[in-house]
């Protein structure tokens, strides 16, 4: 799948706040089954290296809502688990 370029500079998408912009770097590296699955989906919906990110809300249940471009997109803790970013500043 797609390779984190620096995980020492990186952070999970689920580490974010609330308000907070960020660019996606990267996907979990993994051979699980069930988690390629996940990642080709992410992928696929525009979570690729270069895309701005923007956390819109975060819930209690572990879930977070994030907007990439015009989309806004809910997630699952596990799945923006899986996501790695580097914050704006």
């Amino acid at each position: 799948m797609l390779a984190v370029c620096n995980p020492v500079s990186t952070t999970s998408l689920t580490s974010l706040k609330k308000g907070e912009h960020a660019v996606v770097v990267g996907l979990e590296l993994t051979s699980q089954r069930e988690r390629l699955v996940i990642q080709q989906r992410l992928a696929e919906l525009g979570f690729i290296p270069g895309e701005a990110v923007h956390v819109i809300a975060k819930s209690f249940r572990d879930r977070v809502a994030v907007r990439i471009g015009n989309t806004i997109f809910a997630l699952r803790g596990h799945e923006a688990s899986m996501i790695y970013v580097n914050a704006a500043s």
